[in-house]
This record gives structure tokens, sequence and C-alpha cells, in this order.
């Protein structure tokens, strides 16, 4: 019988691995300390040392109405590798997911990889037929481990993307908790493979994201999971 909170791990690309849980709760515990040391839009938690308990506290009653609604609220999840050791050397309040996370680390330094993408979904993937949140999270490890897919997208299609579009885009990312240092990350990555419910009252949107869309499906086709099946995943437990 499956274990349904089991932590599995893809290769997805050269140097993009996912991490799928189909519990999301512990998916979002997992990657929660290393999410917001990276990317956190307060300034107290990114790049900085903190508790769980403190980061918990203060999502519960800026966000979540008192209540800890983070695993609700993300579905997906991405970091860079470099990340894990930057931020585990701060942690005061070790737990089982960062003993996990380090396991995770050591065990792609000892494949020679050292400046990977990690992303995670909430559920065991199937090759045939990915869907949205997995080709989302796929898009950010494109833009940042693979060099001709990011100058396709800041060469040659975000700087036609109108500045008044850009800046919606941007309040619409602030309302979302993004921090500003990731927007354009997450404007490729939405545009790329699927536009938030608000950007869809933007006047023109569609033909914007097109090429986008287009680009994307190039590089997914040529990309995603094109390594030897037995690369494809291993599995461990927390």
């Amino acid at each position: 019988m499956e274990k349904t909170d089991q932590f599995r791990v893809y290769k997805l690309a050269e140097k993009i691995f996912c991490v799928a849980n189909k519990n999301p709760y512990r998916l979002a515990m997992f990657f929660l300390r290393y999410q917001e040391f990276y990317e956190s839009n307060n300034p107290d938690f990114k790049g900085k040392q903190f508790t769980i308990v403190k980061y918990m506290d203060w999502y519960a009653n800026k966000y979540g109405k008192g209540l800890f609604s983070y695993p609700d609220d993300f579905a997906g999840f991405n970091i860079p590798q470099t990340i894990i050791k930057d931020c585990i050397r701060t942690v005061t309040d070790l737990n089982e997911y960062d003993i996990q996370m380090d396991f995770l680390d050591h065990h792609l330094k000892c494949q020679d990889i050292h400046d990977g993408y990690i992303i995670g979904v909430p559920y065991y993937i199937d090759e045939k037929k990915p869907n949205s949140i997995l080709k989302h999270e796929f898009a950010h490890g494109l833009y940042r481990t693979s060099p001709l897919y990011r100058a396709s997208i800041e060469h040659d299609l975000l700087p036609k993307v109108p500045k008044k579009i850009k800046k919606q885009c941007a309040k619409i990312f602030e309302n979302y908790m993004y921090d500003s240092s990731v927007h354009e990350d997450e404007m490729q990555a939405y545009f790329s493979t699927g536009i938030l419910t608000e950007m869809r009252k933007i006047p023109g949107i569609q033909d914007i994201v097109a090429p986008f869309q287009k680009n994307f499906k190039s590089f997914f086709k040529d990309k995603f999971m094109k390594v030897n099946g037995s690369d494809k995943y291993h599995t461990f437990n927390i």
C-alpha cells in the first residue's frame, strides 16, 4: 500500500528536481523556512535567521485571521539549491524537515550538482499529464538553470511587455505576497503557463502572453523529464 505522506524526489531536467508529497501540510513545512529565507516579502525573514514558530505567528496574524493558513495558500514551491546551505547555517530550532532538506542538498552534491533548482508540488507526478502547477514551477526552474530560456525571456519577450501591464502585474503580485525581487520571474512563469484570475482583466493580456506560452511549450517539450528511467525519481521518508 502506497504511503500518501511519503516524499518523492523527481529529476525533471539536468538541474531541476521536484519534491512531491500528497500531504499539502508536510510539503509546505518542508519548504517554508527555505522559501521565505529566499523570497519573503517581509524583511524580517528574507535572508534572516528566524524560528518556525515566529514565522507561523506572524503569518497567522498577518494573513490568516489568527489561523496558520500557509499550507492552504501555497500549492507550489521553488528554491535555488544554494539557498539551503545559506539558510540552514542560521537555524536555531532544527526540525525533521531541516534534516531532510539538508539530506537532499547532500544527495545532489554527491551527484556533483551544486547549483540545481528545487521545486515542490502536492501530488506525485504523472509525466504524461503534467498540470499547470508543475509547469509553473518548472518555468521557474528553467529561468534559473537554462541560459537559453532566460535569454529568450529577458531579451526577446519581457522587453515587449508594455510598462503599464508590468505595473498592473506588480500590483497583483504584491497582493499575492510576492517580494519585488521575484516579480519578473513570476511574470514569466505565469505568462508562460497560465495567468492569475486578476490578470485576465487586463486589456490585451492574451496577445501579450501568447508568445511566452509558445516559447515555454518548445522548451518544456525539449527538457521535461528527458532523463534515463532509473534517474526519474527515488523516494525518501521523513
